[in-house]
């Protein structure tokens, strides 16, 4: 069976990342029936051994408009009754009826709820991107050299991604590595890029001319004087629409807006303490 899962159970997931590092979390992981020994999926286990005893706490997800009713409730409990569930904990986003909450006590199971309302009122990013769109661009760089032969004509070198500058006294100045390097890690290059890149293909220019003379090696000629160096940025630009999941739990709001994007799924988790600055961690999943 593929596994399957969304911005909320992921979310779910990560809050429970930072349990105890005695416990193993994992998300869509597959549990055997007693009976049978057919694996079936749960949305998320938190495993610990103790006393000699493997705890499993399974924890489904339930990302609906409306409330959970009392039938999730039942179906849950019906399923972990025939797999090794130690504890069960339901989360819902959008709540649960009362009738639900009733059965969820009766059989001991764990109801939490994520509707809005209960949310605090100073947890706000969750509402502020509703709606919004990522716009991801992704720079590949070609560095190249241009150098003057010894016989005074000029030829450009590509092949020098690996390349070192020397000055005149042959020490070692630079190299194309430490080029590229800066241009990626310079707020200003990077927000050229971002504010100036189409969606699609979209192909730019570096130069850079070295204060004083340097000298490159050229595999057929050897060591050169260099006119120039260039990089070519070509970016890809991508337009892609937002998903949020928020879930509160022990006083804090976390947030993960996810965006899928040619190479996997961005994620930006954020997460909402009261009377301090949020924290942020972005990355990118690959596929």
């Amino acid at each position: 069976m593929p596994q399957r899962s969304n911005a909320f159970q992921r979310v779910v997931f990560i809050v429970h990342q930072s349990l105890e590092p005695e416990w193993a979390v994992t998300e869509s992981n597959m549990l055997p029936d007693i009976y049978s020994g057919t694996l079936r999926e749960v949305d998320i286990t938190a495993e610990r051994l103790i006393a000699g005893h493997q705890l499993i706490l399974s924890i489904e997800c339930r990302d609906h408009q409306r409330a959970a009713d009392v039938t999730w409730v039942e179906q849950m409990y019906s399923k972990h009754q025939l797999l090794p569930t130690s504890k069960l904990v339901l989360w819902s986003r959008s709540g649960f009826t009362r009738e639900a909450i009733a059965k969820a006590k009766l059989l001991k199971i764990d109801a939490v709820s994520q509707a809005k309302n209960t949310r605090p009122d100073w947890a706000s990013f969750a509402d502020q991107v509703i709606g919004s769109y990522l716009r991801k661009v992704t720079p590949e760089l070609s560095p190249f050299v241009d150098v003057r032969l010894p016989n005074g004509t000029l030829q450009r070198c590509e092949d020098v991604a690996a390349s070192l500058f020397y000055d005149a006294e042959g020490n070692v100045v630079g190299s194309t590595a430490a080029l590229v390097e800066l241009i990626l890690n310079n707020e200003q290059s990077r927000t050229t890029f971002l504010d100036h890149a189409p969606i699609g293909e979209g192909n730019f220019y570096v130069e850079f001319v070295p204060p004083t003379e340097w000298f490159a090696d050229v595999p057929s000629v050897g060591r050169c004087a260099i006119k120039r160096i260039g990089v070519g940025v070509r970016t890809l630009g991508e337009m892609c629409k937002v998903s949020t999941a928020t879930v509160h739990q022990d006083k804090r709001v976390v947030t993960l807006a996810t965006a899928t994007v040619q190479n996997g799924t961005f994620e930006l988790l954020v997460e909402e303490l009261e009377n301090q600055k949020p924290k942020f961690q972005a990355k990118l999943r690959g596929k």
